[in-house]
């Protein structure tokens, strides 16, 4: 089966979501607004004045992900610093 993710195809076995409902909404609309209103949020919330990721992709990030109410917009803060950072990996 191909699924997508975004705009990105993926390919492989899927699997059905074990904790939708608990740590996140099961309507995946509802999941998709509030992850939406997380970003927004997000992009609200005070900058470092240097940015360590101005030039190249982190070699990785540690995201939280102890579920969307709990740690939601510490997660959503961390993938947005990826939204306007080239696409050169870290050396």
């Amino acid at each position: 089966m191909t699924t997508s993710v975004g705009s990105v195809p993926a390919t492989g076995p899927r699997r059905d979501p074990a904790v939708a409902g608990s740590f996140y909404p099961g309507v995946p609309e509802v999941l998709e607004a509030m992850v939406r209103d997380l970003f927004d949020e997000a992009a609200g919330l005070p900058r470092p004045a240097a940015r360590p990721f101005e030039t190249a992709l982190p070699a990785g990030l540690l995201v939280p992900h102890a579920g969307l109410a709990f740690s939601g917009i510490v997660a959503a803060a961390a993938w947005a610093t990826m939204r306007s950072t080239p696409r050169t990996p870290a050396k």
